[in-house]
């Protein structure tokens, strides 16, 4: 009786179990078949590629184009892989063979940057000159290293460019002595080469085209922009036409890896750089003389590194104040400063055992590069639905950027140097390039032009034999370098 009752209060529930069981599997089934059933609109006739039944035609490109955005024309991935699956299904036997094919080319991009040879210190300099045209260059080494990391490449490189470069023997205390050339030598003999290159003025820049040094410098630098730029657009394109098939709806996988590896690129070639910047110092000769007062100012003796074992130099350099009123100018009508040429001051790391984090830092960064290149490599693999003519275009367009704006640079380089003479001295410690900037600060003026000084620039301040006579404009310095005008000194201290 029991089991009767029983039977009879749960009959009711399995019914309803069975009812809501029949009610899912309907509409499971009705859905699956509704996907089976799913017509993408991106079958349509003016999404197809003419040239496949037109062998030799013009690649239709806007066809090629809409048919990519007709896929990802949508605001969820099931919607935008569905497309995807119905265009691929419908892909004739050619039709998949030549994606493959442009898949399979694509993978050589990430080696792109291994065919422009091997690392030079051209980029290095051009960073030294114009920022922005360093910036420019950088942006298109594709992941490659463009900067040496041995001192005598930067020496070797510099030297066959035309650029004064060479090594400062450590300073030494009086009663100390060093073999070969001492640090008294070489400070006069640098001294020596800035003096002639000053008086190489007269002569005049070179022409190239119809086109001063300073304009083909300046045309080099679109040049570099627009080779950015191309390529920048031939990445877009690819992006538009082509999908990544394990994320359908991403759009900048190509512009992802872009960024990545020119920002791994940047960083490891400045970890690897075999010295660090100590000092840049902007020359030129100007119509002003320190007055009679500021001659054997006070403050000079503070300036000067007696004691150069002490570094204050730059704790004196960033808090001198100009003074006013201390020079006297000899011909109120002159023109603009002359010729100017910049000395780059560096500390050599050859013979220092560099630091535990930045053993680190480069070890990560060489590691990235590795790491970016399998991933890339497995990205561009999974790319699908890219036309042979547009695999084509983008490798032409980042390999033909890459390696013609390393000549357009190294020419670059090589005509600043001919106009406004750069010198690079590595120093070996801080204390030796701390006394190497004193030494050239008190350069005075040739006897021959007794009513001109050398007008030196460090850190937005213009000094006169260690004196600091006015204020440069330093945010042009750090974006424009030696395209920078020399500001001109005046009377009151003041700057033009």
């Amino acid at each position: 009786m029991d089991s009767l009752t029983w039977a009879r209060f749960t009959t009711p529930f399995q019914h309803i179990r069975t009812s809501i069981f029949l009610i899912l599997t309907w509409i499971i089934t009705s859905a699956l078949a509704q996907d089976d059933n799913y017509t993408s609109p991106c079958l349509s006739d003016n999404f197809k590629d003419p040239t496949i039944q037109h062998p030799g035609g013009l690649f239709s490109s806007d066809v090629w184009l809409r048919r990519g955005q007709c896929i990802r024309n949508t605001d969820t991935y099931a919607v935008c892989r569905s497309n995807l699956i119905a265009v691929l299904d419908d892909l004739s036997a050619l039709q998949q063979t030549e994606y493959g094919a442009s898949a399979g080319v694509l993978t050589l991009l990430p080696t792109a940057g291994a065919l422009f040879g091997s690392p030079t210190a051209e980029l290095w300099a051009l960073l030294r000159m114009s920022p922005i045209a360093g910036f420019l260059a950088q942006c298109l080494t594709f992941g490659a290293t463009m900067v040496p990391s041995e001192t005598e490449d930067y020496l070797k490189v510099s030297k066959a460019q035309g650029c004064t470069a060479m090594r400062v023997p450590r300073a030494t205390e009086k009663g100390e002595e060093d073999e070969g050339a001492t640090y008294e030598q070489t400070a006069n003999e640098v001294q020596q080469r800035i003096r002639y290159a000053m008086d190489q003025e007269q002569q005049g820049s070179l022409g190239y085209a119809g086109l001063s040094a300073k304009w083909f410098f300046i045309v080099g630098c679109l040049v570099l922009a627009v080779f950015v730029g191309a390529s920048q657009a031939s990445l877009a394109v690819i992006e538009q036409g082509a999908v990544y098939a394990n994320w359908c709806t991403l759009t900048s996988w190509a512009h992802i890896w872009y960024l990545v590896v020119t920002f791994v690129a940047i960083v490891d070639g400045y970890v690897n750089i075999p010295f660090h910047e100590h000092w840049k110092l902007y020359i030129t000769r100007q119509d002003v003389t320190l007055n009679g007062s500021d001659r054997a100012a006070p403050e000079e003796g503070n300036f000067l590194l007696d004691g150069f074992k002490d570094k204050m130099m730059k704790e004196s350099i960033k808090t001198a104040e100009p003074k006013w009123n201390a020079v006297d100018r000899h011909n109120y009508g002159s023109s603009r400063p002359s010729r100017q040429m910049l000395v780059v001051i560096s500390v050599s790391q050859d013979d220092k055992r560099p630091p535990y984090w930045l053993s680190g830092l480069r070890l990560f960064f060489r590691a990235g590069g590795l790491t970016c290149y399998v991933f890339a490599t497995s990205v561009f693999a999974a790319v699908t639905l890219l036309a042979m003519p547009m695999a084509q275009m983008v490798l032409m367009v980042i390999v033909g950027s890459g390696f013609f704006s390393r000549a357009v640079v190294q020419k670059m380089v090589k005509t600043m140097y001919q106009e406004k003479p750069v010198m690079h001295l590595i120093a070996a410690d801080e204390q030796t390039a701390d006394r190497m900037l004193t030494d050239i600060m008190q350069m005075k003026g040739d006897t021959a032009r007794s009513s001109s000084s050398y007008v030196f620039e460090v850190d937005g301040k213009l000094w006169i034999q260690q004196v600091c006579v006015g204020l440069g404009r330093l945010w042009k310095r750090r974006l424009f370098g030696l395209l920078a005008e020399m500001p001109t000194v005046q009377v009151t201290g003041a700057t033009v």
